[in-house]
């Protein structure tokens, strides 16, 4: 028996960073999660094989938190590479169509001043 893939998961920051999480079985039974900045893991932690539940409910904490479900992937160096992806992650929440905006109406400011303003 070899390890698991890991699953991956990706939180987008607001000021354009992004931070990864994701857990994998190893071959033993046991539990391994690794998390850090996008592009450079910076830790690692192990959990009993009894600890698999501590783990799922953490990944579900995570979406909850806003973590999005990227898939199946492997740990090279210190970069997390997708394998597979997950049919969840390519679904596409729909678009709504944009409401038309009320015309605002400046000809009170300058009467006569057509487009003064743009």
């Amino acid at each position: 028996m070899t390890d698991s893939p890991w699953q991956l998961f990706r939180y987008h920051q607001g000021d354009g960073s992004r931070k990864d999480w994701a857990y994998r079985r190893l071959a033993d039974g046991a539990m391994e999660i690794a998390w850090g900045r996008s592009g450079h893991i910076g830790q690692q932690q192990h959990y009993r094989a009894d600890q698999r539940g501590l783990i799922e409910q953490r990944a579900r904490e995570k979406e909850r938190k806003g973590y999005v479900p990227l898939g199946q992937a492997v740990l090279r160096g210190r970069v997390f590479e997708i394998v597979s992806t997950q049919r969840a992650a390519l679904q596409h929440q729909p678009v709504p169509e944009p409401r038309p905006q009320p015309r605002v109406d400046l000809s009170w400011i300058a009467p006569g001043q057509e487009n003064l303003w743009f």
